[in-house]
Parts: structure tokens; sequence; C-alpha cells
């Protein structure tokens, strides 16, 4: 008796339980003390491996960072092995070697620590990622789309096939083998997270009126408005492209959406160079990417109605009859928040507020259910009650449709609220580019630091 006793005491200090404890029943405990509780009962076999189950879940700050700092503490001075299940991603990041993603019964993807939960690979574990609250969070948190499958009646093929941004047809069908790439296992027929937009070495230079001052050289009267500019755009993917007036924001976005020509560089979309395809192929990308332009008032015609500016890219298309494209007409102006009645139809530029005028805008670059939208300063022209309103909007239509969304724009505190990761351009070049999080907390570009300091803050200390 004396030495189970001794056994009980030595287990209950070890995971950090009083006497006091020990003398009370479980209605008596906390949730934490519970956990440390039934910690002590498995360890008291002395398992060469222990397996547990959610051991965060429902504790406070405090307690959780307790629990994990004893788990670790008893993984140094033991040979234990620890299987952690959990949807804790941080809990995960300090206690376990490697990690592995499981969806509706089914492994995604499986590597080291740092590579799944640093550079997720499959489209499933970067969307946890980018759900998951951290302090360093600088946007607003989002799910995945969709819903979770019935765990008794899995969809055909690749069982996230119907939340993923880049399915093809081969994922509707076919069931992805989980197979080593660049040292992880990772269950997708794309290889993973796939690249939607890429750009290399963007150069574009602009001839002013006139000549250059006296004494200038003769290129003086030339502007390089973007200058060996190089990024990219996954699938499903928010990007912010920041910086001053006059940077070559606006020319570098045109250059991507394939409204400009690239004096140098290339730019590759789904794939294909936008350089070389054929007439054919450059009438069907310009339905997968759309523009949408800083001022909505310059970039429709005052002579067409509401029904008419939307459907303009429909009518250019040549898609659908007539009545389904009425239809679908109405179902953008719906998507954008409008209500699509005879009178809305009827209006033109003129007699809509700048917010309506900008969800007219939205719905037109929508209508072809393009899979980038290119965003020019898309709520700059509004007050910040739209800006708020029509910022949301785009973000819920991006997250719906599985787009990829392109924001340009000069105020670092909006975009941050939206973007996954944020670049950075001045002069032409992208001078810095990184997560969000990584842009507005741990900036490493001078640049971007005086941009940050600049951005709108009231003017006073609260106190």
């Amino acid at each position: 008796g004396d030495v189970y006793k001794r056994q009980v005491h030595e287990l209950a200090q070890q995971v950090g339980l009083e006497q006091r404890h020990l003398r009370a029943y479980p209605h008596q405990l906390s949730g934490g003390e519970k956990q440390r509780a039934m910690l002590a009962m498995a360890l008291s076999c002395h398992p060469d491996i222990l397996i547990v189950d959610e051991p965060t879940s429902g504790q406070d700050a405090l307690s959780r960072a307790r629990l994990i700092a004893l788990l670790r503490e008893l993984r140094r001075q033991t040979s234990l092995s620890l299987l952690l299940i959990t949807h804790d991603l941080a809990a995960a990041a300090q206690l376990a070697d490697r990690v592995a993603v499981l969806y509706a019964g089914k492994l995604l993807e499986v590597g080291t620590n740092r590579d799944v939960l640093e550079r997720p690979r499959h489209p499933y574990t970067w969307g946890l990622l980018n759900a998951y609250p951290s302090m360093t969070t600088a946007r607003d948190l989002r799910g995945i789309r969709g819903q979770s499958p019935d765990a008794s009646d899995p969809p055909a093929g690749c069982r996230f096939h119907p939340r993923c941004t880049q399915a093809v047809d081969i994922c509707r069908r076919v069931e992805p083998p989980l197979t080593e790439q660049d040292g992880r296992l990772i269950a997708c027929h794309l290889g993973g997270l796939s690249i939607l937009l890429q750009a290399w070495d963007l150069r574009k230079t602009f001839s002013t009126n006139g000549q250059g001052a006296p004494g200038e050289p003769d290129n003086a009267a030339e502007v390089e408005a973007v200058r060996q500019a190089s990024l990219r755009v996954y699938h499903g993917e928010v990007v912010a492209l920041v910086g001053e007036t006059g940077s070559g924001k606006t020319t570098l976005g045109r250059l991507l959406a394939g409204l400009l020509k690239a004096d140098g560089g290339r730019v590759v979309f789904e794939g294909q160079d936008l350089a070389t395809m054929n007439r054919q192929s450059r009438k069907a990308s310009r339905q997968r990417i759309q523009f949408i332009a800083q001022d909505p008032f310059d970039a429709v015609s005052p002579r067409l109605r509401v029904a008419e500016i939307v459907r303009e890219p429909l009518d250019i298309q040549g898609i659908g009859a007539a009545a389904e494209r009425r239809e679908k007409v109405i179902d953008v102006l719906r998507a954008v928040g409008l209500s699509p009645d005879a009178a809305l139809l009827r209006r033109r530029a003129h007699e809509l507020s700048g917010g309506q005028l900008q969800r007219v805008a939205i719905a037109r670059a929508l209508v072809l259910d393009p899979k980038l939208i290119v965003a020019d300063e898309p709520v700059s022209m509004l007050d910040a009650s739209e800006q708020a309103k029509v910022i949301n909007l785009l973000k819920e239509i991006q997250n719906e449709r599985g787009m990829g969304l392109l924001i340009i724009a000069h105020d670092l505190a909006l975009v941050r609220k939206v973007a996954d990761r944020i670049l950075v351009m001045r002069q032409g070049e992208i001078v810095e580019d990184g997560p969000a999080s990584q842009i507005v907390t741990r900036p490493r570009h001078q640049y971007t630091r005086s941009l940050l300091g600049a951005a709108p803050t009231f003017g006073w200390e609260m106190g």
C-alpha cells in the first residue's frame, strides 16, 4: 500500500497536481486539473507510446501552456513516444516532430513539423493554416469554403475536391495516392498547392510628352514604370500589391491582366504564357482574368444602363442566349448585394452612388466566372463605411467562388485585413514579398517600415 501511495504521489507531482487534488472527486476539479489526472493515470502504466486526444481543447491559455510545457518535459525526461491528435496547430508546432494532416478519413499531407506548418503544400493544409488565429494574424479569419463531407458517404475521387479551389476533372474521378514529393508525402493529383499566375522580370517603359529638360540625356523623356517585377498568385489566394502613388502598381496590374503588352519578361497564367498565346487562347484567357478599374465612373460607358454594363462581357464573348445572359446578370447583381429590380437595371452610371457603381463593376467582372480578379484600388473612391462593405464583399465572393484575387492599393491598414500575402512595390520594383502577418509585424525593407509608419492612426495615446 505504501509503495502504491508513493507512486501516486510521484505521478501527481510529475504532472503538476498537489495533494489536495488527490483527495478531490472529479467534479471538484477544473478541466485542466482533470486533464492532468488523466495524464497521470496513463503514465502509471509506464507506456512506450502515449496517445493524447485533444489535450488542449476547452482550456484557458495559461492551463494550455502549462500542459504543453508538461508534455514537453515528459518527453525530455523519458523515451516516451507521443501521438498527438489535435486541431490545435500551435500545440502541434510545439510538441510534434512530424505532422500528418487527416481529412474525411484520408491522409492528405505528412511531413516534418516545420515543413507542413510553415510551408503547407496541400490545399487543405493551406486552408487550415489560413483559418487558424494567432497573435500575429493580420487579416480577418475565414474558413474553408463549403462543408465537410459526410464520413459515411464521402465524395468520389479526392475527398477534398468539392472545397478545393484548383480541382480539375481527374480530382473528381480518381482518388489521389499518398506519394513522396520533395521530402514529404502529399495526396494531390496536381502535386499540391499550384500557382495560378506567375510573372518573371516584367518591364514596361512609357514615353512622356515632349523632351527631357535641357542638359538631361535623351532617355529622360521616358519613364520606367515597371522594372524587373516578379510575383506569383496561388489558386484561391488573396494578394495585396501596395505602394505609394507612382510606384507602378496599376501598370503592373494591367500587364498581369493582359491589358498592356510588356517590354520584357513573362506572364504565365494557368500554365500558358500570355505573350505566346494564339488568338483563340487569348480570348479565352480574358474570361479567366478580369480587371476592376480604380474609378468606376471612368471604367463604364455613361450611355449604357446597368443591365447592359454587366451583360457586355457576355455579349463580347458570345456566351449564352439572351435569356441566359439576363439570368446571369441578375445572379451576379444579387451576389454583390444589389437588388436587380427593373428600376436598377434601367439606371445609368450617373444615377448610381459610388458604392452602387463599384458593386456593378464587381458584378461585371464576375459575370464571366473568372479564376483571377485584379482589382485596382477598388474602394479608394468610397467613404469608410462603404470601403468596409465592399472590401468584405470582395473577400467573401473570392472565398466562396475559389478565385485568386490581386488587390492593388496604397492603404496598408485596409488590405492587411483581407490579404493572405502582401507585395510592396517601390519605383517599379517589388522590394518585399511575404505573408501579411510578417509584413505587418516584422517588415524587412525600410520602405515597408515607412509605409507602416505612415498608415492612418488616431493621433493620441489611449490611457
